[in-house]
């Protein structure tokens, strides 16, 4: 959000590409679609068919503006056309509560938010929306294998520097955490918690914010 979403949203005192010197991309973290108990959905296909069978319906919870599962939302409603009723919340524990208590249908979220309910049998995940399958839920299908052509939206997180540290410093920084997110344990725990490691290489390290996917964005400086 730092250096993404807040540059439509607000007035920054910094330039986050100007500012900051790229160090690597650590981990993406796909959202996911998940329904109420009870709901009459076992994939996404039946989500959109429910709510295009059902215009201004569907209870959408959203966790708040510029939030990754409302953006999530966004482009799902763009990309299908579909008549949903969005219902604000202060965050997205509160929203998952929402949808937990059925006061809400459906939530977009990243896996951290639904993973807990997951694994207690209170919810189900429908899709993963990355163009790949998610290591940690490998049964659940994409959007993109579900019909919606590289529909993807995410999280990702990665190191930034002040622009003016030296070259020496950003190279060595890259290295040592490239070679972090490569041992096994550091692996298992980014994806136990849904995401996908990554550390890319110095050539392929840019901060953009015109993906074609919807990004989030949190750099640790």
């Amino acid at each position: 959000a730092v250096m993404t979403v807040n540059v439509s949203l607000m007035k920054l005192p910094f330039d986050p590409v100007k500012d900051f010197a790229p160090i690597t991309k650590f981990a993406n973290v796909p959202n996911m679609l998940a329904p109420r108990a009870g709901f009459p959905a076992a994939k996404v296909q039946d989500v959109i068919g429910y709510a295009r069978a059902n215009p201004g319906k569907l209870r959408w919870a959203l966790s708040g503006t510029g939030s990754a599962g409302t953006l999530s939302m966004e482009l799902l409603r763009l990309t299908t056309k579909i008549d949903v009723v969005p219902i604000p919340y202060k965050g997205a524990g509160p929203a998952m509560i929402g949808v937990l208590s059925g006061e809400a249908d459906v939530m977009f979220a990243n896996p951290a938010v639904f993973m807990p309910h997951i694994v207690g049998g209170r919810l189900r995940a429908v899709a993963t929306a990355s163009l790949q399958r998610m290591p940690a839920l490998p049964e659940m299908p994409t959007f993109h294998e579900s019909g919606f052509a590289n529909f993807e939206s995410l999280s990702w997180y990665g190191l930034a520097a002040p622009a003016r540290t030296p070259q020496a410093i950003i190279s060595l920084l890259h290295r040592e955490t490239a070679a972090v997110l490569k041992m096994p344990d550091v692996v298992a725990r980014i994806i136990q918690e849904g995401g996908v490691p990554v550390g890319k290489d110095r050539k392929s390290t840019r901060l953009n914010s015109s993906h074609r996917c919807i990004s989030y964005a949190v750099f640790c400086l």
